[in-house]
């Protein structure tokens, strides 16, 4: 989701947001008794989401309210966005990092701008933030709008498998030089 302010009106009160739960806890047994498995991103979403009622500081929308700032992100490890007219983004939302129209997706995965970016990311430092609107479209990198971030899921299970193979604990968070 995108647009937080387009959903406020949406927004379920502390009481329903228990009887969501209670009822998902209720499906979940009842998917695994007959040998279904529930996508583990509902967890994640409903963990989030309960802090939208732990604070008047975050949004409905804000799967990763604060989350990054202090693991870092990885989208531009995992992800790309490339939109009909050819420019690309670091992540789902406009981070544009160059055009397909002027160089090819190889050149541009692996180019000195996209590791840069990357660095900046994984540091998610915002004294080092970059400014990527030269393009005529986004922004700063790091944003308001990674708050409501969209690749969550693949990120978070990014940093569960460096936890489970023990090499979380190599990954630094140097911004770039």
């Amino acid at each position: 989701m995108h647009a937080c302010s387009s959903t406020e009106s949406l927004l379920i009160d502390k009481e329903q947001f228990e009887v969501v739960k209670k009822g998902l806890d209720r499906a979940r047994l009842k998917a695994e008794k007959h040998g279904l498995e529930v996508v583990a991103n509902i967890d994640f979403q409903l963990r989030q989401s309960e802090k939208t009622y732990e604070s008047p500081d975050v949004l409905s929308c804000e799967w990763s309210h604060d989350l990054y700032s202090r693991t870092g992100c990885l989208a531009g490890w995992f992800f790309a966005r490339s939109f009909c007219d050819g420019l690309t983004s670091f992540c789902c939302h406009d981070k544009i990092l160059g055009s397909l129209k002027r160089t090819g997706f190889k050149e541009l995965w692996f180019g000195d701008v996209y590791r840069r970016v990357r660095q900046a990311a994984k540091a998610f430092d915002l004294a080092h933030n970059i400014d990527l609107s030269e393009a005529g479209c986004g922004g700063l990198l790091l944003g308001a709008d990674c708050s409501c971030c969209g690749n969550y899921e693949f990120i978070n299970k990014a940093f569960d498998d460096l936890n489970q193979l023990g090499w979380r604990k190599f990954m630094t968070r140097i911004p770039p030089g």
